[in-house]
């Protein structure tokens, strides 16, 4: 074996051509041509050519290539034609370097993500492709598993593919997806074009429909839009326009409007219109250091998420809306720093068919400051610098009020729902250091005011003897003081034991006490009924912006404990650096209360107990707390004057507990590969919540299930008899995860337990199917990896058994004598679809789709 190579300069042509080959080089003369055999190659300002067989002519400037053939008559080194960055493959191809034209026989082409077979095509200077006989595909396989047919077409590259007549082929079996030409966009700059519709639903009501037909328009490298569509044989339809921006280190969001006509049956008149706004504005960290503007928009105009022409409704379980615009401003003087906030939101809440809007809310901050800030001469340290104070001020206009005011048009009774106010708040504190830094005391005083512009005015009835209520607009003011003083220490024990480990246990106690005393001072009113020898203390400020009552004098000191214990030992995989490992064993363990000295009655407080466990090995963590009254409790659960013990209730009694445990399994490469999710989102997701989100299919994970139990009791006061339950009782197991059998099947489910319904149902003798509602909700999804397509098969199942509202029973009968099983009122979803991976092709599918509906 040897290599032959060789260079040669042809008049016309620009540079010198370079060829060599494996086998032999032969020159023939008289025919004024040089031939390559054996991995032969060739190149030429950029252009190269490879094949086991290369003709070059010395006079007319073309090269031949074609394959040959081994022992077996096996075709051997196919030629490879490289121009441009693009690579083809092909059996047979002459190119001509001076004129650049070429015909080839047999090749395949990578445009962009899509690839063309061509049995014949012809090069053109202008870089165009004349082809006939070829075909059009996503699927990268020799023999795709699909392909768009085309009779003859025209390659425009960076641009388009236009062809003659075109057919849809799925292994080689004609389909009736046909056309007389066709237009495939090859670029990825963006293009004006039409959306195909995403399916063409049927419902009962409003007939057969055709869904999302639209066009997109690019307006440049930062902004697009696309218009869509939705009708139906019924007349009801939908216009959507949404635009995405983005800018890089400035600014991103999206903006949709939509527009709906609902109309029930054909014989049906009553029209009525929706309108749906969107809106998600974020501003980069980067683009401006004080200035900053975010929105986040969902506006329904009927304050309903179910009512939509949507075939994939996102807002059909939503009960409420939120909208804000936020533009908020860090400030800085020589001596002072702080920031401003202006916040206008709407809250739209289906259930109470209620707005609540803030239009807008204001606040004004001063940040911390010492009182040597107006020094004006810096030389040594005074003792009042140790004093720090802050500022702020909240300024708010709102509105809570019914829906049905807007959409009757009754805008005259807005001012009777608006509320308007301010607030301020000034706290001085200290921060001084005792015997050598071991003991911290922090003494402060706050001082809180409300200006509010609604007030209750109240009056005696002396006819009824009763009190009047006057909303009334003006100013009114009230305000509180506190006084308090927290020292605090921290406690430290080491534990070491020895061994090729060196395992250790770090434990930090941190024990402190607060001292704190408010004056009694008076925000209400008293109103004296001189003929029957009677008083009433009022608080005019209930329903006005800011509430405040009373601030009855205290003096209270109270008490913490917060314990910490951490694990470190040696990494013993790593025999280089000897490195620890590190564990948080106890993340807190925490205990405090307090006691009143000026309260005339139940002078302590009640005992909260938190203990919360990292995630321990990366598998478990476990959160819990709990609180208990120091005092006894009657039979109706009535707190007495009495402490626990005094009546024989033990330590105290417990008003509310709750148990929290998560847990994700998953193998070793699972377990690595969430660690690289972790650091890819830590900074843009919400932590690591999202690597294992049961919401979430992450492929790169083998396998995961993910483990969550929740226990809550909360103590049920002012029972209305002695044997009712004592506590309400909230248990829950949620299962959720993913596995793959191969590389092409992947499962995915959850499931959710209702551990104490199903235990009420079970002890309820009129209810007969317990085990069945054990569940309360629950989802299944199945992903089939087709290469170049894809299936997923989606069941979802939403909502709980409920009794009947009007008898209290699980099952009852209709006017025909047939039971009613209240357990079927519940929400079920399902869709099924295959399509095409490819973006280009993402219009080409195949989809059932069941909204939610009513079983």
């Amino acid at each position: 074996m040897f290599w032959a190579n060789s260079t040669y300069a042809q008049s016309g042509m620009n540079g010198p051509v370079k060829y060599e080959a494996r086998d032999s080089i032969v020159a023939d003369i008289p025919n004024e041509k040089v031939i390559l055999y054996g991995e032969a190659h060739v190149d030429y300002e950029g252009i190269e050519l490879t094949a086991d067989y290369i003709e070059i002519g010395l006079t007319n400037n073309e090269v031949l290539a074609t394959y040959s053939l081994d022992s077996l008559g096996n075709p051997v080194g196919k030629p490879v034609f490289k121009a441009e960055g693009e690579e083809s493959q092909c059996e047979y191809v002459k190119y001509n370097f001076e004129t650049k034209k070429g015909y080839i026989r047999e090749v395949r082409a990578q445009q962009d993500e899509g690839y063309i077979h061509m049995a014949e095509a012809k090069f053109h200077p202008n870089d165009q492709i004349h082809l006939k006989n070829g075909k059009f595909t996503t699927c990268e396989n020799d023999t795709p598993h699909y392909h768009f047919r085309l009779s003859k077409a025209v390659i425009v590259p960076d641009e388009r593919v236009v062809t003659g007549p075109v057919y849809m082929k799925i292994f080689k079996v004609p389909t009736p997806l046909a056309a007389p030409f066709a237009f495939f966009p090859n670029s990825d700059k963006k293009k004006h074009g039409l959306i195909l519709p995403s399916g063409f639903p049927y419902q009962q009501k409003y007939g057969f429909g055709i869904d999302g037909l639209g066009y997109y328009i690019p307006l440049g490298e930062r902004w697009e839009t696309q218009f869509l569509g939705t009708i139906f044989t019924s007349g009801r339809f939908a216009i959507e326009n949404t635009t995405n921006y983005y800018m890089r280190y400035k600014y991103r969001g999206g903006f949709s409007l939509r527009f709906e006509r609902f109309k029930g049956y054909f014989y049906d008149e009553d029209i009525n219109n929706k309108i749906s706004v969107k809106w998600n504005h974020s501003q980069d960290a980067k683009a401006n250091p004080s200035w900053k503007f975010s929105s986040d928009v969902n506006f329904q105009s009927d304050n309903n998420g179910k009512n939509s022409l949507k075939v994939e409704n996102e807002d059909y379980f939503s009960n409420q809306f939120n909208s804000s615009l936020k533009v908020s401003k860090n400030w800085k003087t020589k001596k002072f720093r702080g920031s401003a906030t202006m916040n206008t939101s709407l809250r739209q809440t289906s259930s109470t068919s209620r707005y609540q809007i803030n239009l807008p809310d204001f606040n004004f901050s001063v940040s911390q400051f010492d009182l040597g800030v107006m020094r004006k001469q810096k030389i040594g340290k005074k003792w009042y610098e140790e004093i720090k104070v802050t500022y702020g001020l909240s300024a708010a206009n709102s509105l809570d009020i019914p829906d049905s005011v807007f959409n009757n048009g009754n805008i005259q009774e807005i001012n009777s729902f608006s509320r308007n106010g301010v607030k301020q708040n000034a706290v001085v504190n200290a921060n001084l250091k005792l015997f050598g830094s071991r003991i911290t005391l922090s003494p402060s005083a706050t001082y809180n005011e409300v200006w509010n512009f609604q007030y209750d005015d109240h009056a005696l009835n002396y006819a009824d003897t009763l009190l009047d209520t006057t909303r009334v607009n003006g100013f009114g003011t009230a305000r509180n003081l506190v006084f308090s003083a927290r020292m605090g220490t921290q406690f430290i024990g080491l534990i070491r034991y020895k061994g090729p480990r060196e395992t250790r246990f770090k434990h930090t106690a941190t024990p402190s006490f607060t001292a704190s005393y408010a004056p009694e001072i008076i925000n209400t009113d008293i109103i004296n009924d001189t003929a029957n020898a009677l008083s009433y203390n009022v608080n005019k400020y209930t329903d006005s912006k800011y509430p405040i009552s009373d601030s009855r004098a205290s003096g209270k000191l109270s008490w913490n404990l917060t314990n910490v214990v951490k694990m470190k030992t040696k990494n013993m995989k790593d025999t280089v650096n000897n490195s620890d490992k590190s564990f948080n064993i106890i993340d807190a363990l925490n205990y405090s209360s307090d006691y009143d000295f000026l309260k005339d009655t139940n002078k302590m407080g009640n005992h909260l107990f938190q203990f919360r466990t990292a995630k321990m090995f990366n598998i478990l963590s476990f959160q819990s707390d709990a609180t208990v009254s120091p005092y006894a409790f009657d039979a109706y659960n009535n707190l007495t004057k009495d402490y626990a013990w005094e009546a024989n209730q033990g330590f105290g009694r417990l008003t509310r507990s709750n148990i929290t445990v998560n847990a994700n399994f998953t193998s070793k490469t699972g377990r690595k590969k969430q660690a690289e999710l972790n650091d890819l989102t830590a900074n843009t997701a919400n932590q690591n919540q999202k690597v294992t989100d049961p919401n979430s299919t992450t492929f790169d994970i083998p396998w995961q299930l993910n483990v969550a139990y929740n226990l809550n009791h909360t103590l049920i006061t002012d029972k209305d008899s002695l044997t009712g339950p004592n506590y309400k009782v909230v248990q829950t197991v949620v299962l959720g995860g993913d596995f793959s059998i191969n590389s092409k099947w992947k499962f995915k489910g959850g499931i959710s337990f209702d551990l104490q319904q199903f235990n009420d149902l079970y002890q309820d003798l009129t209810y007969s199917r317990p085990y069945e509602d054990l569940v309360s909700t629950y989802n299944f999804e199945i992903w089939r990896d087709l290469h170049c397509w894809e299936a997923m098969l989606q069941f979802r199942q939403y909502g709980a058994v409920a009794k009947d509202q009007a008898t209290g029973q699980w099952v009852t009968q209709d006017n025909f004598g047939n039971n009613i099983h209240h357990w079927q009122n519940t929400n079920w979803t399902f869709l099924f679809r295959i399509n095409i991976k490819a973006s280009m092709f993402q219009s080409i599918k195949l989809e059932y789709n069941q909204p939610p509906f009513i079983f």
